[in-house]
């Protein structure tokens, strides 16, 4: 199998639209950290009036897509090889300086809540504040889950820990992770779609059964991740006063916890459409009964 460092350059991600190399994109990244620096010249003056305001969420706006240009220039790279050194550096750069911006602006929400949001609402009207409406909306329905200014640079400083299981289980399925041959071939992730479509069924099973033997070989560090995975929501959602992990998985998007329920009711009452499929398959491929390895034949 080709290594990253040696595809053809027509083959890989064009990312020069969002920095034209490493060297330009540590510059821009220090760029970027004197200016998350100077958020705390905007701390306590919210209240001042619309101007205020206006000026805290243009530079909120500013620094944010710019934190996003060069996050997500780290993000595909790491996407695209997570094992080289260079691009994890860069990828925990970028991870930090995210932190420091949370914990920098952590201020802001309980700030802004502290104004009346009559006021809050009357200032939105202004046309300059169009492009702010509906971002400044969602802020004032998320007022009872605010917390105190100390409590959330708690939050800000958590956010370094939080999301770390994830990104631990995605370090082993990407990098750690190793598959055994099958047939003389590399099975990994991209070619086991290949493998599981085979027509020789034999090779089918021991393609299905080799790649799902690595994650059972690592089943109680999965395990454990799945675990400390869970109780991050857990305390994320009892930090911000939900009823449940569920409801603040929801609410940022105002998604109504019946709607959820009702795709899950929805999913289980086709299961006998689902299972009726899987019966004519198995007639099909001349089978008493259908395998998973034979699913996506």
């Amino acid at each position: 199998m080709i290594e990253r460092k040696d595809q053809r350059t027509e083959d890989t991600w064009d990312l020069s639209l969002l920095s034209p190399d490493d060297s330009a994109w540590e510059k821009d990244m220090e760029k970027l950290r004197r200016r998350i620096s100077r958020a705390d010249r905007l701390k306590g003056t919210l209240k001042d009036g619309p101007d205020a305001l206006y000026a805290a969420l243009v530079f909120l706006k500013e620094t944010g897509m710019e934190a996003e240009r060069l996050g997500n220039y780290a993000f595909l790279k790491f996407s695209a090889d997570a094992s080289d050194p260079e691009v994890q550096r860069h990828y925990m750069m970028y991870d930090s300086l995210s932190n420091l911006y949370a914990e920098k602006t952590s201020w802001f929400s309980p700030e802004l809540m502290g104004i009346p949001e009559d006021e809050i609402r009357t200032w939105m009207k202004e046309p300059r504040y169009k492009e702010f409406r509906v971002w400044l909306s969602r802020a004032l329905r998320e007022r009872k889950h605010v917390l105190s200014e100390s409590e959330e640079r708690i939050m800000s400083l958590y956010s370094q820990c939080a999301g770390n299981a994830q990104k631990a289980f995605s370090d082993l399925n990407n990098i750690e992770l190793t598959f055994e041959d099958v047939r003389g071939e590399q099975l990994s992730h991209a070619t086991f779609a290949k493998f599981i479509r085979n027509p020789d069924e034999s090779v089918r099973e021991e393609a299905y059964m080799k790649y799902y033997k690595a994650f059972d070989d690592h089943k109680h560090v999965i395990s454990d991740l799945y675990t400390a995975s869970i109780n991050e929501d857990i305390f994320s959602a009892r930090a911000r006063h939900f009823k449940s992990s569920l409801e603040d998985a929801l609410f940022p998007d105002n998604i109504s916890k019946n709607v959820y329920l009702s795709l899950i009711k929805a999913v289980h009452e086709a299961f006998p459409s689902l299972h009726e499929y899987y019966d004519v398959k198995a007639k099909i491929l001349g089978k008493d009964k259908l395998r998973h390895w034979d699913v996506y034949i």
